[in-house]
Parts: structure tokens; sequence; C-alpha cells
């Protein structure tokens, strides 16, 4: 009776977790590959996870200056009109639309890139539209003004390089399930089938 109820206890721990236990942690890492003209960044990444639209560790290394984006792709300055790769996203979503790709090609009439200041200390992954020079997705290291002479410039592309961190529900299914499994095998005598086994 005490297996059964602790079997009954283990899987109810299990199973019966509150339903926002089940949201998965998509904490994902990712390394940024630049392409373009001038002095290329040295290195790029950051972590992203889609459940809060919220950025981390967003560091870009370039001309030998490491820019901490975190706060701004969080925070992204945005202008109107909205291309339809942004729409009506705001902060982090907007961001994330903006480096995944979801802008390349950009819209019509919009140029996206990243762009590099010698003269401000500036980096940016910015689009914007080229009738009207107004930035209006910018992620970047200072709020310097819009205007420059950008000493780099070009595109990108990003590659995940840590894998998605497991829900967190599955962690107690997992040590139910080999609880249980410990408990039924120690019922189990060695030499003897389930069918010949006697209550002792």
């Amino acid at each position: 009776m005490r297996r059964q109820l602790r079997i009954s206890v283990l899987l109810c721990a299990a199973f019966c977790a509150p339903a926002a236990m089940a949201d998965p942690v998509d904490l994902t890492t990712y390394t940024i590959n630049f392409t373009g003209s001038g002095l290329l960044p040295t290195a790029g990444s950051f972590t992203y996870d889609p459940d809060t639209y919220t950025f981390s560790s967003f560091l870009v290394v370039w001309d030998g200056l490491t820019f901490d984006l975190t706060n701004r792709a969080n925070n992204p300055a945005e202008s109107t009109p909205d291309p339809s790769c942004i729409g009506s996203l705001t902060g982090g979503a907007a961001t994330w639309a903006l480096l995944s790709g979801s802008c390349t090609p950009p819209a019509s009439g919009f140029t996206t890139d990243w762009g590099a200041d010698t003269t401000q200390s500036l980096f940016r992954f910015i689009s914007f539209n080229e009738a009207t020079p107004e930035v209006y997705i910018d992620v970047a290291a200072s709020d310097a003004p819009t205007s420059g002479d950008f000493g780099a410039n070009g595109q990108w592309t990003l590659t995940a390089t840590t894998a998605a961190v497991p829900e967190p529900s599955s962690i107690p299914v997992t040590i139910a399930l080999l609880s249980v499994a410990l408990i039924a095998r120690k019922r189990i005598v060695p030499g003897v089938s389930s069918g010949q086994q006697t209550n002792r």
C-alpha cells in the first residue's frame, strides 16, 4: 500500500504541476556573422528568449571596442512608417524581426544593414527608408544622432550556438519516471518471474 501511495504522489507531482510550468524556456544563444565593406566586427553574439521577447548578453566587438547592445535591443527606437516585416511589433519582438531576417529582403523603399561610425563610436543594426533617411529600428550602443559618416556597413546572418533549454515540466516528469522504475525494480525478486512472486 505504501509503495502504491509513493507512486501516486510521484506521478501527481510530475503531471499535476501548474500549467504555467509547461511553458518552454527557449533561451538560445546566437552568433552574428558579419559581411560587408570596411572594417568588419570581430565578434557578435546575444541570447534571446522568444517567450518573453527579451535579449541578454548582446555584445558586438568592432574596431577594438565592445558595444553592449542589450538595452537597445530590448528597447529599439522605432519611427513610422513600419514595414510589413515589423508591423505593430515593439520592443524585443521588433528587434528580433529585424535581426532574424524577417526584414530581408527589406520592404520596398527600405534598406537594412549594420553600420559602424568611427567618428561617434557607434554601432547599429538598422532599417531605414531611402526616400526619407529616417531610422525606424535603431539598435545602437548610444543615442548619438542618426547622421554621421559610417566607417563600415554590410549584412549579417545568425547561427544558433546553444540548444534550447528543456521545458521546466520535463524535469519532474523525468525524475518521477526514474523513481517509478526504481521502485518497480525493487519489487521484482531476481530469478523469479512476476507470476511466481509471493508476498512477504
